[in-house]
């Protein structure tokens, strides 16, 4: 790339960029120098680098849009600030809006952030804003690595060595070690949710080990909600829903002419999903909207019916074109290419995989070909149709194709399973409950709706049945009189881990960072994230203290998240009508106490003299978040068997 190139990718931050140079170089510099090396031997060239954080930053100041690879947007242009929040050791919720012209700020608070959201709420195009906002105001050294890319045997730094030396220019490894381990370097890790199942060990393994052994530096990751995404020392943010306003203003960067904007505000404004199930608020559901509305086609109530509009929609485009049905050159019809994608969008749920190389492309599309009985077709025509004139594949390189969305790609899979016999779609169903049932949630919600008898006789009925099996697991011995208060207990714990602990009070007063210590001692001695903390004072054993109660969850909390905002009402929320006591006859324990849903003698808190009041303790604490009810998960159990004995299903 000459010189005329690169100010065309960077615009008019060449001197930013010359700047970054600049600071990577004198690390070089110094290091090479330490290590009594020829600098001037060892030093990376400088149009190699600046041509690598142009390239990156060209490619990353444009967004392409699902609908037309052939349009494109520039990321500032179309950025609409996004709002997260993060709780502090109090369980404040603190927001924050990561804005236009310093997205940065955000990294001010954090040194080592996850940025978490659902599908399509903006988390690639704030790591991209963040980049821009790097180079731009020359903060650091930016790093933007797409973590799918990573294995066992590619790992970290083997990929930024690969992008600052593409043409294989061989740089001194340790040298760059040294350069790394001063800091000035900001990581930005996009899309841990898309790493390959079989390498996500050795993958966390090299997060770890690498921010360990970098420390100095900033690090961001990007997800939606998964499991194992629990890295000593980073933050947790997360994306609020877009409100309506923000929703508008979304609408009206794509709709520049505004033709289209101020009918269509109108329609949102009345859309059901603004008071429902949340599908119109995130970036990329308002995108669909303006597409929708462009085409003059009426919003979908489901998700489903939206991502089937939208493949349509791809057809109807071409043969406006054309004047005339548009002839792929695999000459598939439409519903053939949606057939090919239900296989294709299954094998990649299966893999858990959006990006494949092109042998592997081509090869699951041969697979597909054959069992559809389209023998004769060729896969290399089917990928480029799927490529060149119906953007469901992207590829910057040609190498590496995957799903313009992993939103279009669930879709697909859902398809897939709604059309299996019912033995085949109740079998994939199960196990997405027992094998990491948040990393399906995305595709279960389209499918819910497509079909949602199914959906509640697996899904819903594995959850229901874990419950009862949870429920039941006591001793005969409990007393009558705790019989309910184990109840109770048990329809907390099965969605929360609670953690209990008193501090004596000064003169009455309670230092505040006590908070924070308590909650960090609850991290390390029991190995959770803790998501907040509330206190209140109460008398124990005669003296003055603060009772703190803290809570952490797992997987089974994002399903029960899911199935309340599902409209499900055997999850509702605790209400503390219930009197605070005003003492607890013992004294006050030493020791932080995880809360067990029996009564323990051995326990200072939680044995059987206190545990009735401790129940009240913890409504307190837990007012307003989820809780099961046993009797309505038992008559739906019943409810449920009955339909399934109906129709002969064991």
């Amino acid at each position: 790339m000459d010189a005329s190139e690169i100010l065309k990718n960077v615009g008019n931050n060449m001197g930013a960029v010359v700047i970054i140079w600049k600071i990577l170089h004198e690390k070089y510099k110094k290091y090479a120098e330490k290590r009594q090396l020829d600098a001037a031997r060892y030093l990376p060239a400088r149009d190699h680098y600046i041509e690598y954080l142009s390239r990156t930053y060209g490619n990353l100041s444009i967004v392409n849009t699902l609908y037309s690879k052939n349009i494109s947007y520039k990321t500032k242009d179309i950025y609409e600030p996004l709002e997260v929040f993060w709780h502090d050791p109090f369980g404040k919720k603190i927001k924050h809006t990561i804005s236009n012209d310093k997205p940065f700020s955000l990294l001010s608070k954090f040194n080592k952030l996850v940025i978490q959201g659902a599908a399509g709420s903006g988390k690639s195009v704030v790591l991209k804003m963040l980049f821009l906002d790097i180079v731009d105001r020359s903060m650091g050294v930016p790093v933007y690595i797409e973590l799918r890319r990573l294995s066992s045997s590619h790992k970290i730094f083997d990929e930024f060595l690969s992008q600052i030396t593409p043409d294989g220019t061989s740089l001194n490894k340790e040298i760059l070690w040294d350069c790394i381990g001063d800091g000035d370097f900001i990581f930005l890790f996009d899309g841990y949710d898309e790493i390959q199942p079989s390498q996500i060990s050795q993958v966390n393994d090299d997060l770890k080990d690498f921010c360990s052994r970098c420390s100095k530096n900033k690090f961001v990751i990007t997800s939606r909600p998964r499991p194992g995404l629990n890295i000593n020392g980073f933050n947790t943010v997360f994306f609020e829903n877009i409100d309506y306003d923000q929703c508008c203003r979304i609408i009206k960067k794509y709709d520049s002419q505004g033709a289209i904007c101020e009918k269509l505000i109108k329609e949102v404004k009345d859309f059901k999903f603004l008071e429902g199930e949340n599908l119109l608020l995130s970036p990329l559901m308002a995108y669909f909207l303006y597409v929708f509305s462009l085409k003059g086609k009426a919003l979908p109530s489901k998700k489903h019916i939206f991502f089937r509009t939208f493949f349509d929609m791809l057809f109807s485009d071409h043969d406006e074109l054309k004047g005339c049905p548009k002839t792929f050159k695999s000459l598939l019809s439409r519903d053939q290419f949606h057939s090919v994608l239900r296989e294709l969008g299954f094998i990649a749920f299966k893999e858990q995989k959006i990006e494949f190389s092109k042998e592997e492309i081509l090869l699951f599309i041969r697979r597909s070909l054959d069992k559809l009985g389209y023998s004769e077709i060729s896969e290399s025509d089917v990928l480029g149709d799927l490529f060149n004139d119906i953007p469901i594949f992207v590829s910057n390189d040609d190498f590496y194709f995957k799903w313009s969305h992993r939103s279009i790609q669930e879709y697909f899979a859902a398809c897939y399973i709604f059309r299996c016999e019912y033995g085949e779609k109740a079998s994939v169903l199960r196990s997405c409950f027992f094998s990491n049932p948040q990393s399906h949630l995305d595709m279960i919600d389209i499918y819910c709706d497509m079909d949602p008898v199914v959906f509640r006789e697996t899904f819903v009925y594995e959850y229901l049945k874990k419950y009862r099996q949870y429920h039941f697991m006591r001793p005969d011995d409990i007393p009558a009189e705790l019989e309910q208060e184990v109840s109770f207990r048990k329809e907390i714990l099965f969605v929360w881990k609670l953690f209990l602990s008193f501090f004596i009070t000064e003169g009455g007063l309670f230092n505040p960072d006590n908070f924070y210590y308590f909650c960090l001692d609850c991290s390390r001695r029991f190995k959770v994230k803790i998501y907040g903390a509330t206190g209140r004072y109460v008398s124990i054993g005669g003296f003055d203290s603060m009772l703190l109660i803290s809570r952490s969850f797992d997987n089974l909390y994002h399903v029960t998240d899911f199935l309340f905002k599902r409209g499900f009402s055997w999850v509702e929320k605790i209400s503390s009508d219930d009197p605070f006591p005003a003492s607890l006859s013992m004294f006050p324990p030493s020791e932080i106490e995880r809360l067990s849903d029996l009564p323990d003698l051995t326990a200072t808190i939680n044995n059987s003299q206190n545990f009735a009041d401790i129940n009240k303790v913890v409504k307190f604490g837990m007012h307003g978040l989820y809780k099961i009810n046993s009797r309505a998960v038992f008559s739906e159990i019943i409810n449920i068997e009955n339909s399934l004995k109906t129709k002969g299903v064991q």
